[in-house]
C-alpha cells in the first residue's frame, strides 16, 4: 500500500463517515477544493441511503 492510497482511502473515510467536503479539505490541507475532490471517492450505496432516508423522512 502507498501513500498515495492510504490518502484516498483516509479522505473517503472522513467524507463517508459524515464530514463534509470543505472538513476534509482542510484535514489534507489543500489550499483549492479541486485538489480534495481528486481523492474522494463516494460510496454510492451510502449516498443512496441517505438520500433514502432524507426523502423517505
Amino acid at each position: 500500500m502507498t501513500l498515495h492510497v492510504m490518502r484516498h482511502s483516509h479522505a473517503s473515510r472522513l467524507l463517508d463517515g459524515g464530514m463534509s467536503v470543505l472538513e476534509v479539505q482542510q484535514q489534507l490541507g489543500h489550499r483549492h477544493l479541486q485538489s480534495t475532490t481528486v481523492y474522494l471517492h463516494a460510496d454510492n450505496k451510502a449516498s443512496s441511503r441517505k438520500a433514502a432516508g432524507i426523502l423517505n423522512g
